[in-house]
């Protein structure tokens, strides 16, 4: 018997309500994730990409559909039970890395932990092992302002998954890289992918970073095409 999806979405629709007249994001979207996919989700700046990453993580909620996270129908879940769903199953990478200035790159990465409140002895430990297997050890020290644009979506991907997710979702990570540093971030996403057993939502305008996905999802004007 196949294992349920991780992720599933039963024609969703999302409608931005702003003046002069609403804007649909997502109209009938019907997907399903599986667990230890690689995704790529493909289209361009304005299609629906981002919105589509913040229903799977909860942080937006569809105006009509259903979307389910494993068993969890997520219209149906309090704030409080969604921010734990996304503290606990989901990483979260961002184009613009999302690293908060007055703190340093180990204690950007050690974050989440922090916030969950979990013993300091096995922060320091995960934290250790995620930024030696990121290549970040030497930094740990620096802010983020003396780090280079690969170090910073680097220790982004450290923080995203220091929580050992179940879900990272990663929108249009290389968009702010050049093609070298890009290239190892997706490489990166590749190897959690098939090493580490992490499901991977790549949202990418870029067919090249598709390229490193088991499965492509074109979106456009709001609708899958195949």
């Amino acid at each position: 018997m196949a294992a349920p999806p991780m992720v599933r979405l039963k024609q969703v629709s999302k409608i931005y309500h702003k003046r002069p007249q609403p804007i649909p994001a997502l109209q009938g979207v019907t997907l399903e994730i599986h667990r230890a996919e690689f995704v790529a989700v493909v289209g361009p700046s304005g299609c629906g990409k981002s919105t589509l990453l913040h229903l799977m993580a909860g942080i937006d909620r569809s105006t009509s559909g259903e979307v389910w996270f494993e068993d969890h129908l997520l219209s149906t879940m309090r704030e409080t039970g969604l921010t734990r769903l996304r503290r606990e199953k989901v990483g979260i990478v961002y184009q613009l890395y999302n690293l908060l200035p007055h703190l340093t790159l180990w204690e950007n990465v050690a974050l989440p932990l922090l916030l969950a409140g979990s013993p300091a002895d096995d922060i320091r430990t995960r934290v250790a092992e995620v930024v030696k297997a990121l290549d970040l050890t030497e930094r740990t020290d620096h802010w983020p302002h003396q780090l280079s644009g690969g170090e910073m979506q680097r220790a982004a991907v450290a923080r995203a998954v220091i929580t050992r997710p179940s879900l990272i979702l990663a929108d249009e990570p290389t968009g702010n890289l050049d093609s070298k540093a890009g290239e190892a971030v997706l490489r990166l996403l590749r190897t959690l992918n098939q090493e580490g057993g992490f499901t991977v939502v790549l949202a990418t305008h870029s067919q090249e970073a598709a390229a490193f996905a088991d499965r492509v999802l074109r979106l456009r004007d709001g609708r899958i095409l195949e």
